[in-house]
């Protein structure tokens, strides 16, 4: 198997330019974490510029994600977080194998770490005035990892709280509903297809809206629908802080939207904290 371009590297080897006579390149299969999963399609985009044909290898619900530039998709069956150790092994490498093609150009993914991944940039999502201002809640409610996950009485008790003092606002609810609940008060979007809650993102950043929650996959895709986040917060040592706040701000925020981080070392802050903050984030944004 021969892979693409200069600064990629596949298995030890250094990767030549596309051959002429390239006609088909696999790109997967991708089993990351959805975050790395979006910075991923951008690396992907741009390696597909030199590519006549190009098929995708990823999880089923992420077609959206590569459909600007991906002739042919394949949903994969992996059941993993293969970026994040803490949440779920990696499948056993003769399991991912099986998913990779021969005698075809294959690419496969890479991680560039704690910068702006070399790759090609869009903004997600249509503007339908529909979500005009709307807060966006990622209520995040993972299966594992609980320790990880806000209290869910905190979370209806801050639905009511935003329906009291924010009546005019759309409050909408996204991701999974497995890995999400839906909070008092909020119009339940979970379970939407990653394009329809890409245009929710997308009308909310462009029209004083905006998302917020803990730190996860669909917040770092909100910047990528040019939708500012706040507040984020999350746990973890001084350093695992830091680079999750410089993904936020930085890194990770093609877009350069705004993005408000609150990491203080602790998955459960507070309530009154989390209030207070959503609080200054609404003000900033009216």
């Amino acid at each position: 198997m021969m892979a693409l371009y200069g600064e990629h590297t596949l298995r030890g080897e250094r990767i030549r330019e596309a051959r002429a006579n390239a006609t088909k390149t696999y790109f997967g299969p991708d089993i990351g974490e959805f975050a790395f999963s979006v910075m991923m399609a951008a690396v992907w985009r741009k390696l597909a510029e030199a590519c006549e044909h190009v098929i995708v290898c990823s999880r089923p619900d992420r077609k959206y994600l590569y459909q600007d530039f991906c002739h042919e998709f394949i949903g994969h069956t992996l059941d993993c977080h293969g970026d994040c150790v803490t949440a779920r092994p990696c499948p056993p490498a003769k399991d991912i194998e099986k998913w990779i093609p021969q005698g075809i150009q294959v690419v496969r993914p890479k991680d560039y770490g704690d910068k702006l991944w070399p790759g090609k940039y869009i903004v997600y999502g249509e503007i339908n005035h529909q979500w005009d201002g709307a807060i966006v809640v990622h209520a995040r409610n993972r299966p594992y990892c609980e320790w990880r996950n806000w209290p869910v009485e905190y979370w209806h008790r801050l639905g009511r709280w935003l329906g009291r003092n924010y009546p005019q606002r759309r409050v909408v609810c996204i991701g999974t509903k497995t890995h999400a609940i839906a909070i008092e008060r909020a119009l339940d979007m979970r379970g939407a297809d990653l394009g329809s809650q890409a245009t929710i993102l997308r009308t909310a950043g462009a029209t004083g809206g905006f998302a917020f929650g803990p730190s996860s996959g669909p917040l770092h895709f909100a910047t990528h629908c040019r939708c500012p986040v706040g507040p984020v917060w999350c746990g973890g040592d001084p350093g695992e802080m830091e680079r999750t706040s410089r993904w936020y701000r930085e890194t990770w925020n093609p877009h350069k939207v705004r993005a408000a981080t609150y990491l203080r070392g602790d998955w459960t802050p507070p309530y009154e904290d989390v209030e207070m903050w959503l609080e200054q984030f609404i003000t900033e944004r009216s």
